[in-house]
């Protein structure tokens, strides 16, 4: 009898021990859940402000590309409503066209003109300054 009790008791500390181990893993656990969602979280962070950096830059650089025959291309930039443009999936920018249409119709004099005479090859770029 006395044999069974001290078996029991020590089942009863072995259970105790195992209730506590596993405590310490669950709570072991739930940080390393909160560790991993808070790691995620900014990895998102980080992915959505290069990828918003990404189009800003390809965005920028679509309008320079467009802006090559104008005497002050840093002033036509910010005429541009960055807003209205789309980055598609191959890096091309949509709606530029059209802007810059018109901003060549409110800011002609800005723009460099290109004419060729008749019956020459010979092209004359007209620069003012």
């Amino acid at each position: 009898m006395n044999e069974t009790k001290k078996d029991l008791e020590q089942q009863i500390k072995d259970r105790d021990k195992q209730l506590k181990d596993l405590g310490e893993k669950v709570k072991e656990n739930e940080e390393a859940e909160k560790t991993i969602k808070q790691l995620q979280e900014d990895n998102k962070k980080v992915k959505d402000d290069y990828e918003a950096k990404l189009k800003d830059l390809t965005i920028n650089t679509a309008i320079q590309s467009k802006l090559t025959d104008t005497k002050y291309p840093d002033l036509l930039v910010t005429k541009f409503d960055k807003s209205k443009l789309a980055v598609g999936t191959v890096g091309t920018v949509s709606g530029i066209d059209e802007q810059l249409t018109a901003i060549k119709e409110t800011y002609k004099d800005c723009f460099r003109t290109i004419s060729h005479c008749e019956g020459d090859i010979q092209f004359f770029i007209i620069l003012s300054t």
